[in-house]
């Protein structure tokens, strides 16, 4: 019998708390070490040997893990291009900063750009450059964060460096910025950037760097995806003509990733190169997933295997009882006082709300990790994380990626998130050490993949699960802008020298077809009124993300230069409204006072009405605030809609559309009004609705008196989406009005997980008496899901999905639960039996199937 750790105290306890929510089985897992071959025996250049000894000092003594030494046995031996799928923590940089350093060591002029999803990850990867540099660079006192360095192999120097966006107006960064100036940038022939700040700047700005670009590395390439996978696609194209143009051979690419099931053929789509010329690696070592009962679990906590990562996750299904592991966060009683823990919210707002409740008891250090947190405040985070002890820390999913804490042992997921990969990225945060497991607790609720973890949760941590959402590449609008961007980064002037048929010919290489600059832009603005903004001269980089937020704004103290957060900009309606409080993630409150920006006006009328759709709120540059002492914070609320605008005579490529009715596929137009706000007390537990006119009331009191004062004006923008009229024949059309909304709201959830998205990230409409289906992206310009829905069977899946639960349902034994598990599902009452749903969406699955 081994020692009882705290770690199984801990568990014991917790499974004392749920005990009538636990599913009776666990799922372990356990990741064996690969087995190691001598450095020794590897056939690389002098330069390359003596950076692995640097990078990883046990290398020379323990030698490389399997996959590591046949990647880089494959490069010796003539390969280029190269996709490495392991699993967390197994030494993927390792590899492709050898892969680097080894070309970059034989070609004195030529460079490498690294990108990663998130900041979090570029600066961990500094960091780790950082301990074996020289001549190293730092912007701030307490040298935190190297932005550069040298790595000094056998008498020879390579500088690398950070490379981030400097910003603008109230943004910008100084550091960067005056970094940018010095010799240490110019003469770094690596550069860590992330993938937005290369499809931003690469090609326009920096033409000799581009010349000599060796190499490329994309890490966490499962992250791309959807439309932010397709534009990476074409931002690649966009550097393979720019190096072609100027004679020169396009630069090899290293994909860095989690296990896929379809890895070669995704890598293929994604870089254009044939699957032939990529060398795919994948760790030997297959995570031994087992379903095992709970009662075994404790003997496994206290005998833990040696020679690998072990991992246990406990399941509790609160269909039937809404369980909160929040609860638990600073519950000495339960977590004690030694284990840290991670709790990964739904959104910022919760962490700040969690972390305010549990400032006045005593109990556990709280930290908070998100996207809203200024850069410094987040980076000097990233380097308390490792040296807490007893501490939780509440995250968003920024902390899904780039941010390795060693001493984590338990995690708690209240909710699941919907794609398989990031779900076993959670996973991967706890046990991160020999002989020291990890614990993860997920509660599951009535979202569609959630209930099949209740039916099989073996199978959700199989990687073959985690697939990638097919590129949208043939998304013409979006191919479109990518050759728009080639002529305005100046590839014809700054890589072609001016030599026109040599350049065509590269573009065509690349893109199938040539088109001047006017004739792209007249087509967009001919064929996509609307769609996207075509003034000023950085449009066609806009929209790299399927994000409905372009950029960051201040939450600026009045008075200071003192930032209190960084807020996406959509995110004004709910958190930088007029009359606003927001709460930081040190427990303050802030009072929105004013906005300023660039005013000038942008509208434009829809063709068939007078209603004026007013750009106001992209020209917010700054929201200044004021401390609230009282303690409340609020939420701001909005009216939002939907309208058909165009519809393309043909359905994209590759889509099956249903054998009956018609689907059309086209634009429609989005328009979100703010409609006032609900005050939170955070004393009393009271909430207070504030209307817009009473907002509206004050403003203009205000403006009366000379006080500046905030107000907002309609976002509109429109999209990609569509609509399927079915043919359908209903009875009982009153009945039919009340029960469209609560099926298409199930239906988006099922849709939803059809294409592993946020059931947020679409948005469904159904009306029975018209009967009509709509899908549509909800971000501008399109998220490519919707289309992706018509891809694959999809739908159908979704359906059928959909149809098997509700039979569930419809068991008596079962049909007490099913109010909860529709309120569960989708925030709301249901009136009406399983049976009646479930007929219609029955008859929806036979209309599409024809």
């Amino acid at each position: 019998m081994g020692e009882t750790t705290e770690l199984s105290k801990v568990v014991n306890r917790i499974q004392k708390r749920y005990h009538e929510g636990l599913l009776d089985k666990a799922v372990s897992i356990f990741t064996p070490f690969p087995d190691k071959k001598p450095l020794s025996d590897l056939e690389l250049s002098k330069d390359a040997i003596e950076f692995i000894k640097q990078y990883e000092p046990k290398a020379e003594e323990n030698g490389l893990f399997f996959h590591q030494f046949d990647l880089l046995d494959a490069y010796s031996k003539g390969a280029d291009n190269f996709i490495l799928t392991s699993s967390t923590g197994s030494g993927k940089s390792l590899c492709f900063w050898t892969w680097i350093i080894d070309k970059l060591s034989m070609h004195p002029n030529s460079t490498a750009i690294v990108c990663f999803p998130t900041q979090a990850l570029m600066w961990g990867q500094a960091d780790r450059l950082a301990r074996i540099s020289t001549d190293k660079t730092y912007y701030n006192r307490k040298k935190e964060n190297a932005f550069s360095g040298n790595i000094n192999l056998n008498n020879k120097k390579i500088g690398w460096t950070i490379w981030k966006g400097v910003g603008s107006g109230w943004t910008k960064d100084k550091a960067m910025k005056e970094h940018e100036g010095t010799e240490n940038f110019k003469r770094s022939r690596i550069r860590l950037a992330t993938l937005d700040k290369a499809h931003w700047s690469l090609i326009p700005g920096h033409p000799d760097f581009t010349k000599n670009l060796e190499c490329i590395v994309l890490d966490e390439a499962h992250q791309y995806d959807g439309l932010f996978g397709a534009n990476v696609h074409y931002f690649l194209k966009r550097v393979y003509i720019a190096k072609e143009s100027s004679k020169r051979r396009r630069p090899n690419v290293f994909l860095a990733s989690a296990t896929l099931s379809d890895a070669k053929s995704f890598a293929s789509r994604l870089i254009s190169y044939p699957e032939n010329e990529i060398k795919h690696v994948t760790d030997l070592v297959n995570p031994q997933i087992n379903t095992i009962p709970l009662t075994e679990v404790d003997e496994l906590l206290k005998n833990p295997p040696k020679d690998g990562l072990l991992r246990i996750n406990l399941f509790i299904d609160s269909l039937d009882k809404n369980y909160d592991l929040a609860e638990l966060i600073n519950n000495t009683n339960i977590v004690g006082d030694s284990l840290n823990l991670l709790y990964f919210s739904n959104s910022k707002y919760e962490s700040r709300i969690l972390k305010k409740k549990t400032n006045k008891s005593s109990g556990r250090t709280i930290e908070i990790y998100d996207g809203d947190l200024p850069p410094e405040r987040r980076r000097h985070i990233e380097k308390l994380f490792n040296e807490l002890k007893g501490s939780t820390l509440l995250a968003t999913n920024a902390l899904e990626l780039g941010v390795d804490i060693e001493n984590l042992e338990l995690c708690l997921l209240n909710s699941i998130p919907p794609k398989r990969v990031d779900l076993i990225q959670r996973v991967g945060r706890v046990g991160r050490r020999a002989g020291l497991p990890g614990v993860t607790i997920l509660k599951l609720s009535a979202a569609p993949l959630d209930r099949s973890i209740v039916e099989n949760p073996e199978n959700i941590f199989s990687f073959d699960t985690a697939v990638t959402i097919p590129l949208p590449i043939d998304l013409r609008l979006n191919k479109l802008k990518n050759m728009i961007a080639i002529h305005y980064e100046g590839c014809y002037k700054k890589y072609a020298a001016k030599n026109w048929p040599y350049y065509q010919n590269v573009f065509r290489k690349y893109f199938g077809e040539f088109l001047k600059h006017e004739e792209i832009k007249d087509i967009i603005n001919r064929n996509y009124e609307g769609l996207i903004e075509t003034q000023g001269n950085q449009w066609v980089h806009k929209g790299f993300r399927a994000s409905a937020s372009e950029r960051k704004i201040p939450l600026r103290i009045l008075g200071s230069d003192e930032d209190v957060a960084w807020i996406e900009d959509i995110n004004i309606f709910r958190d930088g409204h007029p009359e606003a409080v927001y709460l930081d993630d040190k427990g303050s409150h802030w009072r929105v006072k004013y906005y300023d920006g660039d005013w000038k006006i942008a509208e434009w009328t829809h063709p068939e009405s007078s209603f004026k759709l007013g750009k106001y709120l992209k020209s917010i540059s700054v929201v200044f605030v004021e401390k609230e002492d009282s303690n409340i914070t609020t939420r701001g609320s909005w009216d939002d809609f939907m309208e058909e605008y165009q519809i393309f005579p043909e359905l994209p490529e590759d889509t099956l559309p249903p054998a009956g009715g018609i689907l059309e596929y086209g634009i429609w137009e989005y328009t979100k009004k703010f409609d006032g706000y609900t005050e939170y007390n955070l004393d009393t537990k009271e909430k207070v609705r504030v209307t817009l006119k009473q907002v509206s009331d004050r403003f203009k009191a205000l403006i009366d008196k000379g006080i500046n004062a905030p107000f907002l004006f309609p976002l509109s923008y429109r999209t990609y989406g569509w609509s399927w009229e079915f043919e359908g024949v209903f009875d009982d059309d009153e009945k039919l009005k009340e029960m469209s909304p609560i099926i298409a709201s199930i239906l988006n959830a099922f849709f939803a997980d059809a294409v592993q998205s946020k059931p947020t990230d679409i948005q469904t409409y159904l009306s029975l008496p018209n009967a009509k289906l709509t899908v549509l992206d909800t971000t501008p310009a399109g998220n490519g899901l919707s289309e992706a829905l018509l891809k694959q069977n999809n739908v159908n899946i979704a359906l059928k999905n959909c149809v098997k639960t509700l039979d569930f349902y419809q068991q008596p034994e079962m049909k007490r639960k099913f109010k909860n598990y529709i309120f569960e599902l989708c925030e709301g009452e249901v009136m009406h039996e399983p049976e009646e749903l479930n007929s219609i969406i029955k008859q929806l699955q036979s209309y599409w199937q024809g």
